[in-house]
């Protein structure tokens, strides 16, 4: 099986984009979570940007970027929390994978702000999900300097899931009613 992930980066380098699949994912999840109804042409402008790049890198990131629009929105709507986020394989390093979790958790942050979530309206906010979004901010700041053993990996599998379950929880915040939905392409 081939990893996805990899896949996805060896486009988005060829493309000159300049986010990390994580990254792009997690403003997809900012995007989708704050603002459910935005078009997948705009999600997808997001991360391309409008720069000038071949058509064959285009055609083939944008069908993947489609994609990984669709899983996200799918994601944030999953009645049973399957949401996950898209991260490098295990085979990495763990410091590889931390690095990447605090590069998602930046463009998670990105995506929110420009989905329109601003100081104002995060006022707004139950007080558990603002303090989620500040732990956002920590988890970019984190050096990722990690030791390779069993508890780094239970307490990285355990950060995984509070981001997991934070973004679920803002994604709730901000989800029209589910009849609404049905119309987004």
């Amino acid at each position: 099986m081939s990893d996805v992930y990899a896949i996805l980066a060896t486009q988005m380098d060829r493309a000159g984009v300049a986010f990390s699949p994580a990254e792009a994912h997690g403003l997809l999840c900012g995007l989708l979570a704050v603002n459910p109804t935005m078009s997948t042409e705009s999600c997808v402008a997001e991360i391309i940007g409008d720069k000038d790049r071949g058509e064959d890198e285009l055609s083939i990131l944008g069908r993947l970027l489609i994609a990984l629009v669709t899983e996200v929105r799918n994601g944030l709507q999953d009645e049973n929390l399957g949401f996950q986020l898209f991260l490098p394989a295990y085979e990495r390093s763990l410091q590889s994978r931390v690095g990447s979790l605090a590069r998602w958790c930046d463009g998670f942050i990105a995506g929110i702000g420009l989905a329109g979530l601003d100081e104002k309206r995060r006022r707004t906010l139950p007080a558990v999900v603002e303090e989620f979004l500040n732990d956002l901010g920590e988890i970019v700041r984190v050096e990722p300097e990690v030791l390779e053993n069993e508890e780094a990996e239970r307490n990285y599998a355990e950060l995984l899931e509070y981001v997991r379950m934070g973004v679920l929880l803002v994604a709730m915040e901000f989800q029209p009613p589910a009849d609404s939905l049905k119309t987004v392409h």
